[in-house]
């Protein structure tokens, strides 16, 4: 299979998953450019030779990281996102089976977690995490970047203003007058949440809620 490189690629929105708006950044997204290999017709049919099946996986796993970290998505379903799982220019696309296969990929490699199942640093267990196991499909949290790094991001702020020993809601971290321009500004709730259990669990913050929402309360140590 096709070596990581570059080639044109569609960068549109897609039906059904969740994308993240635009954060500290701004200003119109430049269109993903694909690797090779998403031009290659045997791509989107999970191989049956297992050197073969090792290869693609992670080159879809690494596409699929790519192009979340390119237009800051967070959520990710079967259906997948504008031109990702699909290719108009050689008539190719995942089907639904293939496409949870390799997110199943990506969650087992730690790029994510499915909907409704435990976080990253223990997530589930300080907001309420239900343990499924998303084999019937759903959706995937993608970890383009892990929780405990966006975690480190918000304790250096949480240093960098002075909060240490302050309460704070989620809405605050996450929307915040003072979090405006920050690379965690409009995370995701549930990632939001992951980050926070890690924290907690390096013992830099304590959470006063179960509820994976805006109004979790949080203290920074």
């Amino acid at each position: 299979m096709a070596s990581r490189s570059t080639t044109g690629g569609d960068g549109g929105s897609g039906g059904g998953s969740s994308a993240a708006g635009s954060g500290g950044g701004g200003g119109a997204v430049t269109p993903f450019v694909f690797p090779p290999f998403h031009a290659f017709p045997p791509a989107y049919t999970v191989q049956p030779a297992a050197a073969t099946r090792a290869r693609q996986v992670e080159l879809w796993v690494a596409c699929i990281l790519d192009y979340c970290r390119h237009y800051r998505l967070f959520w990710l379903g079967v259906e997948g996102h504008g031109g990702l799982f699909r290719n108009d220019a050689v008539d190719r696309r995942l089907s639904p089976k293939d496409a949870h296969f390799f997110l199943s990929a990506l969650v087992s490699r730690g790029g994510g977690r499915w909907e409704g199942t435990a976080g990253g640093g223990g997530a589930a267990a300080a907001v309420g995490g239900s343990g499924s196991s998303g084999a019937g499909g759903g959706r995937v949290l993608v970890y383009w970047r892990s929780p405990s790094a966006w975690g480190d991001l918000i304790y250096k702020w949480v240093e960098a203003t002075a909060r240490n020993g302050t309460v704070l809601t989620l809405y605050e971290v996450r929307l915040g007058e003072d979090a405006r321009g920050q690379e965690f500004y409009d995370l995701d709730v549930q990632l939001a949440c992951d980050a926070l259990a890690a924290l907690q669990a390096a013992g830099k913050c304590a959470l006063f809620s179960s509820d994976a929402s805006d109004d979790l309360g949080v203290k920074f140590l």
